[in-house]
């Protein structure tokens, strides 16, 4: 964050800063379990058009991300992926990541 920036004292401001920041870098984006800050992060993925993986039953807003999502439908809206298994959910997100770099 620039020193200079207005609300670069402010603690809350910075962790939203992080996040948009970080979002904005990755090219696509795992929700583990997490709370509002990771709910923070899904819709801001989201916003991006990132391709998203969301590790089901691990917990937290993973729990509701699916029904939500399903509820609220933003277009454009990116590729999301949910899956129990860490290693399927990697697999799927980068065949939708492949897919998107075509």
């Amino acid at each position: 964050m620039p020193p200079d920036y207005e609300y670069a004292k402010d603690l809350k401001v910075r962790y939203k800063y992080r996040n948009i920041t970080s979002t904005n870098a990755v090219d696509c984006g795992i929700i583990i379990a997490g709370k509002y800050g990771t709910l923070n992060e899904f819709t801001l993925l989201y916003d991006l058009l990132k391709p998203i993986g969301v590790l089901t039953g691990t917990g937290g807003i993973t729990d509701e991300l699916k029904a939500l999502t399903d509820k609220v439908v933003k277009d454009p809206h990116p590729e999301i992926v949910f899956s129990d298994s860490a290693i399927d959910l990697v697999m799927r997100l980068e065949n939708c990541f492949k897919q998107l770099k075509r």
